[in-house]
């Protein structure tokens, strides 16, 4: 009994040992992916543990382009020209300076290509985008796409931007008519449904003409916000 009561006694020990191990060993391995931009000698936002500092965004408090947008208001606070935040334990640079985007958006965007955008390009192909894909996937699309936004091309697709305005024209005139609240966001979001399916693909969307036209529920599915796409993200 008493050979079994110290088989017992050690097998605890050991195991919470090994526990209290792994607990620890985690605790580090996160600690130190925290302290990334302090490695780097770059100022950052003080994450929280799991979330890094997009908590409010995952519990639908603030959507992510007002959660960047108050990341950009504190760095610009502090007279940084950059600095750095995380989304869960990824780091994210996030620039200030007007000049530094600029350089990075022209002279040296072939170092800035991998974004950390969620894509799968056999179960979800329409998430293979331009910002989404990475390294070698990212050069070829965008090698495909470069030929396309030429100023010659960018001419020829000018009429057809100007006669999807008509639509558009047509739309805000009916509501100075009616005077109800215009939605502007969702109004521009059917004009560039349209814009985009008649110069890209030769396709008439009619989402100016019917909000609930297929293309345009399509395109409020690809941008519907929650946990689900947030995680995926």
């Amino acid at each position: 009994c008493i050979h079994d009561t110290r088989i017992i006694m050690t097998f605890l020990l050991t195991a919470t040992f090994i526990l209290g191990a792994v607990i620890a060993g985690v605790y580090f391995f996160i600690k130190r992916i925290y302290s990334y931009w302090c490695r780097k000698g770059v100022e950052y936002i003080e994450p929280d543990f799991f979330y890094g500092n997009i908590k409010e965004m995952v519990h639908g408090k603030i959507s992510t382009g007002g959660l960047f947008k108050k990341f950009y208001d504190d760095l610009k606070s502090r007279g940084l020209k950059y600095g750095g935040c995380y989304t869960f334990f990824s780091p994210v640079l996030i620039l200030v300076d007007l000049d530094l985007i600029k350089n990075i958006l022209l002279k040296d965007f072939d170092n800035f290509i991998n974004r950390g955008m969620y894509y799968n390009e056999k179960m979800d192909p329409l998430s293979a985008h331009l910002f989404s894909l990475e390294d070698e996937r990212w050069k070829n699309l965008r090698a495909k796409l470069t030929p396309t936004f030429t100023s010659g091309k960018l001419k020829m697709m000018f009429p057809t931007l100007v006669a999807c305005s008509f639509g558009l024209e047509d739309v805000l005139s009916e509501y100075s008519v009616t005077q109800d609240a215009v939605d502007i966001k969702e109004v521009c979001s059917r004009y560039a449904t349209d814009a985009i399916g008649s110069v890209a693909f030769g396709i008439d969307c009619k989402s100016l003409k019917n909000p609930d036209s297929e293309f345009r529920q399509w395109g409020r599915q690809m941008f519907k916000e929650g946990i689900k796409g947030i995680i995926k993200a």
